[in-house]
Formats: structure tokens, sequence, C-alpha cells
């Protein structure tokens, strides 16, 4: 290894720098950006440190206490005359730091900037206070232990401020200095996000701009400024601050900075704020929901209208907030125009209103009533995203008779006339629908308690081939009631059950009964799947790992259930058919030929088994139109090389029928009605 001496140096100048640095008394510090990138050998004395390399890389307020004498904290006052340097070619200042031997003290430091091409770089030189106190005597001494004592009690007052206020500073144009850790906590940003910006930062849109050009006028004036502030947190969520801010002046009188002093009054305003608009819809200006129910509990004879304005919905999807927002005040300053003093109008919803009546005499009257406001409503145009829209109103009218509540009973009718596409529905105690609503909970509560007690029972049905062989069976889910000992189809529940958000529960106890069971046997099976199942993760998450598990994708057959909401091109079904392929499953379309039928479904998507709607095979026997209609299906099936099963197979003649059409496969009770699966045959083994 060379010595220094060994050192060639391309000119004499060069030398010289060089021996300046590494023998200088006076400390000295190279910094790039905000790390020491070197320093000489008076520097790693002066810290008390034992070699260089234990501050190489470091931030050098690492080396100093969190706050200096003047109040700034450290990362923030290094990073000010850093920039100060930058700015000017140099800065001066004074700084505080810990040495490891002495503890604190205090050094005079001059920047130099020495940026080369694109790195940008500072030369720090320290002047050590304390040995200038030990030259000039003890008199300066005195004064420093004085300045000591003020700095530690300044520092304990401090430490109680921040502790218990929000805390930040500015310089004279604004620009934040420094921050303490309640603001940074409160505000969700970091400190060196804030330092050099001003408090734009976190201001809120909500707040006029007359408060803070009063604000800036009383503290450029010399006062303190005293008030509530609404801001705004990183993620965007308001806060709210009693702030007094002050200025700081200098031995001049001239003001150099500026302190701000908040406490989080948050909860205070919330609270507030529930108790003025608890009763009040803030975007519409109505009264909202608890309002109507307060009102409606003493009332005797009411006759309540819920209205639902059906195209909002979707125009809510399309517009932006303020957009939306002001159709919306525009459709509330419609229908008040509409409706007459002796009515109050609410808002009960997204997209609902509601309309209560004291006055009327008969639920008939009224209903006239609400007839004209609807014909009148549908007439008038509204203004939106530059064009003018028509929208349509359905309504659900009830009155409060016999203790029942007629908002909810309004809101029954109001579904019956969506369902039925009438405008308007007048509720009346009919035993069907109190029965259909007393079936729905009933369903509700029993499938909840079927998923927790093993109440569903998985079922099968054999699909034969052309010789009456089996080729697959189709999995099916029978809800047990154990008392009645009796088995319920889906037919009967799978509404409640997506109405409750439990049908993918159901889904994914199908597939684990089903893998489980054919784990046992090496035959075929298939599994209905819907695309509420491809668009939910847990669901895709449990078949690819049966699929794993078990590894017997290549005789799993997937039945693609239609639905209007299928959407082929989403990322979920690209996902769900990679998955698929990935384990050498088959693809079938299910119920092909029912209500939402596309034959492009033939030609987009890998398909390896049609299975004809039942409805279609059922008389195809005996009617021509079916007969030329599947005939035509299979043609185009087995043109893009596809296999058919018919469903609904159930006589002799449908089974020849369909023979002479060339289907393939073939469900239906002339062969096999659906039955439990509970036993399987043992997988077959190789002979001894």
């Amino acid at each position: 290894m060379s010595s220094k001496s060994d050192i060639k140096f391309t000119n004499l100048s060069e030398y010289i720098a060089s021996a300046a640095y590494e023998r200088a008394a006076i400390p000295i510090f190279v910094l790039a950006k905000d790390r020491i990138l070197d320093c000489n050998p008076a520097a790693v004395s002066y810290m008390g440190l034992s070699q260089k390399s234990q501050c190489i890389s470091i931030h050098p307020a690492k080396f100093a206490p969190e706050y200096q004498p003047d109040g700034q904290s450290s990362v923030a006052k290094a990073a000010h005359y850093r920039e100060e340097c930058y700015a000017n070619g140099h800065a001066e200042f004074f700084w505080t730091h810990s040495n490891k031997v002495d503890g604190l003290s205090e050094s005079y430091v001059r920047l130099l900037d020495i940026s080369i091409q694109s790195k940008s770089m500072v030369l720090a030189t320290i002047i050590d206070i304390k040995a200038l106190q030990d030259e000039i005597g003890r008199d300066v001494e005195s004064n420093r232990a004085i300045d000591s004592v003020n700095y530690n009690l300044l520092n304990e007052h401090k430490k109680v401020i921040d502790f218990s206020s929000i805390v930040s500073k500015t310089d004279a144009a604004g620009r934040i200095i420094y921050a303490n850790k309640k603001f940074c906590d409160i505000s969700g940003y970091e400190m060196d996000e804030l330092l050099g910006r001003n408090h734009s930062v976190i201001s809120h849109s909500d707040v006029p701009k007359t408060l803070f050009n009063e604000l800036w006028r009383t503290i450029k004036s010399g006062k303190i400024w005293q008030g509530v502030i609404q801001n705004r947190k990183k993620n965007g969520e308001s806060y709210f601050v009693d702030s007094t801010i002050s200025p700081i002046f200098n031995t001049d009188g001239e003001i150099i900075e500026y302190i701000a002093i908040r406490n989080d009054i948050t909860s205070l305003i919330e609270k507030e704020k529930v108790i003025v608009f608890q009763n009040t819809d803030r975007q519409s200006k109505l009264p909202n929901k608890t309002k109507l129910y307060s009102d409606l509990k003493n009332a005797l004879a009411v006759k309540v209208a819920v209205l639902d304005v059906y195209e909002l919905e979707a125009i809510n999807q399309i517009t932006t907030k303020q957009q939306f927002t002001d159709l919306l005040r525009e459709i509330v300053s419609h229908l008040r125009s509409l409706v007459t003093r002796d009515l109050t109008l609410y808002r009960t919803g997204e997209y609902q209103f509601t309309l209560v009546s004291s006055m009327h005499n008969s639920i008939d009257s009224y209903a006239d009533f609400c007839k004209k406001i609807a014909n009148r409503f549908e007439e008038t145009s509204f203004f939106c995203q530059n064009k003018v829209r028509n929208l349509s109103l359905f309504m659900g009218i009830a009155e409060n008779f016999d203790g029942l509540d007629p908002y909810i009973n309004a809101s029954h009718a109001i579904k019956l006339a969506e369902g039925s596409c009438e405008k308007i529905n007048v509720y009346k105690p009919q035993r069907k629908l109190l029965k259909a609503i007393e079936d729905s909970v009933d369903w509700t509560q029993s499938i909840k308690h079927a998923l927790h007690c093993d109440g569903f029972t998985i079922f099968g049905q054999k699909i034969f081939d052309k010789d009456k062989g089996v080729y697959s069976t189709e999995v099916l889910m029978r809800h047990h009631d154990h008392d009645s000992d009796t088995f319920t189809s889906p037919y009967f529940f799978l509404d409640y059950a997506c109405k409750a958000k439990l049908y993918n529960k159901l889904t994914q106890l199908v597939f684990e009964k089903a893998f489980s069971i054919f784990s046992k046997s090496d035959d075929r099976f298939s599994l209905n799947v819907t695309y509420m199942d491809i668009c939910d993760v847990v669901t895709m998450g449990l078949l690819t790992q049966l699929l794993v598990q078990y590894q017997c994708g290549y005789r799993v057959t997937i039945e693609l259930v239609e639905s209007d909401s299928l959407d082929i091109d989403s990322e979920h079904f690209k996902n769900f058919l990679e998955l698929i392929k990935r384990f050498n499953c088959q693809l079938a379309i299910d119920d092909f030929g029912s209500g939402y039928s596309n034959f492009n479904y033939l030609t987009q998507i890998p398909v390896d088994i049609v299975k004809i709607d039942g409805s279609l095979i059922q008389d195809i026997d005996t009617n021509q139109r079916h007969f030329v209609t599947v005939k035509a299906i299979v043609e185009i099936c087995h043109a893009l090389e596809v296999k058919v099963v018919a469903e609904y197979v159930a006589s002799e003649t449908i089974y020849k029928t369909l023979c002479s059409l060339n289907v393939e496969y073939f469900q239906g009770y002339l062969f096999d009605k659906p039955s439990p699966l509970q036993k399987i045959k043992a997988p077959r083994t190789t002979p001894a």
C-alpha cells in the first residue's frame, strides 16, 4: 500500500490543496446533497470519533441535538443553509453539535459551494467557539455559560409546546423552515416534504381565500392572528385547528420569521356538524332520512311517496362530482316548484327523494296528485354535460295504517313498480307481497344456518354418450331440511342468496365438496360457474387451490352459466380462461339457446362443449321450430369442432331425434335423475 509521500500529483497546486486539507488544524467536511462525503483528520478529532468511516454518508444533523439554540430543528437548519450556499455560493451560521467526548459544543460554520459539473458539493469549515472563548477570556466564558442556561430553559419550554401543540415556523416569505412531529403526524407529510414549501400544501379548498388574505394582512402588520382553519391532510382528509400565528422580529424590529401554534379541534368541529347537520342532506340541502323518521314518529295520518329518479345512478358514473351535484340541485329546485306548501320533500337516498303529505284525504287522491308531479317532471328538460336530458321518475306510495312503516312500504311499492315497468305503484297490504317478504327473510336465515351446519348436500346427474355409457357427472346442490328430510333445488333460494351476498359462499362449498368426492375416483365431473363467481377473488383462488391440490383438471368441465352481465373482454374473464386452460379443464357453455345466448361466444372464447337448453329439447320430437333451431345449433357447433350436450332428454323419442342430429352427449330423466353423491366407487387400481 502506498504512503502519502508516494501519491503522485499532476501539479504543485494540486499538492498544496491536498496537503492543506489533510494537515489543517481546522475541521473540514465535504458534503454531497445532505450527507457527509469526506472529512479531514482534524474533523474526525473534533467530532470525538476514532476514524473517518464513522461519519461518512451520515447526515450532519445526526451529530447535533434535535433543536438548535435558535429554535430551529437541526435537520431544517442544515437544509436551509445548504440551499443558501448553493444559491449564493457561500453561507455562514452558528451551529451546536453533540461531541462524543465533550457533549454539546458550539461552532461557527462557513459553507463554500465547490460543485463540479453535475455533482453538487459543499465545503464546510468549522471554527470551535469554545477554543475562541479560551483565548478571549473568562468574561466571555461566563456570558456563554449564562446563554447555555437560557438555552436549556428555552428547550424545556419548547418541549412542552411541541408535546401539546402543532407547531411550525416560516421565513419572512412564508416558506416552512420548521415543523414539529405533531404537525407531521396530523398532516401526513414527512419533514422533508414540508421544508421549503408554503402552507398552501395543507390548504383546504373549502376555506375562502378572504380568510388567508386577512390572516396575512394581520401578521405582516406585526400583529398576532387567531382563528379556526380547516386544513387538508396528504391523503385528502380534513382536519380543523384553532390557530395562533405570530411574527418574530429581529433586534432591528424587522419581521424575519412567523411562528404558528395550533390545537387540533377536529373532534369538536365534527360534533358540531353532527348537531347542525344531523337532519340535513348536505348535497341537496333537503331534510334527510333521519329527519323523515323523526317527523313520521308522531304523525297520525300521512301519505308517503318515495321518488326514484331512474337515470341518476348511471349519470353519476359518467359525470364529475360537481356536475352531478349541479344536476341534483337543479332536480331539487324543480321538485320544490311542483309541490305545494303542505308537502315536505326529503332526500332519503343517493338517487331517491320522499314526499310526505298530511293533507290529502285518501291514498288514491294522493296517488293522482303524484302522477301529475311525475308527468310534469318527465316533461322537463335538465341540462348536464352540455346535453339536454329528460329523466324518468318512479314512485311508490303508502300510508301509515295498522302501525306499519309507510316509508318502508312505499319503498317496497317502488321496487314492484320498477320490476313491472310501471311508473307508480300504491302499496296495499296484499298477502302475496307479505308472503314474498316473509319468504325472503326465512330463506336468508335458512341459508346462513345451512352454511354453518352442513345443510347443503351435493347431488349429481350423469351425462351419457350415444352408446349410453357414462361420460361425466354434473355436480348440483340441494338445500337439505334435516327435520323433514327433504331437499330443495337452488331454483327456489338462489335469488335470496344473491341478495344476502351469500351466493359466492355456496359456490365455494360446492367446489370443496365436489373435488373431495371425485378425488376418490377417476370419473369426469362438471361444475357450474357464473360471471359473479369469476369476478370473486376468493372463489377463483379456491378453484386454483383445489386444481393444484388434486391435479385432476383434465377430468373437470367448467360449465359457464350465461347471463346478461357476462363480459368476455374483462380482465377477470381473461384470467379465468387462463386458469382453466392451464389445468387442462374443458369449458362448456350451459343453457345455450336460452335468455342471453350469443353465437359470438363460440368464436371468441375457447369453448369445448355447448349444452343446449332444455326448453328447446323437451319437445323437440313434436315441435318443428325447436327441431330446426337445435339442428342449426348442432351444425354450427360441429363446424367449429365444438361438442354438444342435450339437456332434458326425458323420452326415447327425444333421444332418437337428437341422435339423428348427431348430438354427442345426453342428460335427462331418461338416463338418470339427480341423486346425492355419497357413494362413489373407489379409484381403479392396476392388477398385481
